[in-house]
């Protein structure tokens, strides 16, 4: 789920054109247009399962950029990480067919899914 000022939007359901939550360079929240969109077919796949301490999660895939330029893999349990601290990070089967990203506009390309910060893999 994709925060956008209007609620929380499936990724599958974004469309380039759309406004979504992004934080940019002085770290102020502000809505944006979805630049660019991607859907990578997948087979096998397998993502991270991460939970942080006020129970936000998301399922993503491993090397999915974090908001500070490191990757998902790169984070630890017990590290802090947008507000809460990494609490779980398993790598488990990925069902669909596909993975999904967006490139909000903006100078960070940074979004909000499931109200976790990360970056894009798009540019």
């Amino acid at each position: 789920m994709i925060d956008t000022p209007v609620g929380v939007t499936r990724v599958t359901d974004i469309r380039v054109g759309q406004t979504v939550w992004t934080k940019d360079v002085d770290g102020n929240k502000v809505g944006v247009s979805v630049v660019k969109i991607a859907r990578t077919p997948v087979n096998n796949h397998k993502v991270i399962h991460f939970v942080l301490s006020d129970k936000r999660e998301l399922w993503v895939s491993a090397k999915h950029p974090t908001f500070d330029s490191r990757t998902i893999t790169d984070l630890n349990i017990g590290e802090s990480y947008d507000g809460g601290i990494v609490v779980k990070k398993e790598t488990i089967p990925y069902n669909d067919k596909a993975t999904y990203d967006i490139l909000p506009g903006g100078e960070t390309g940074l979004y909000w899914a499931n109200g976790i910060l990360l970056g894009s893999t798009l540019r």
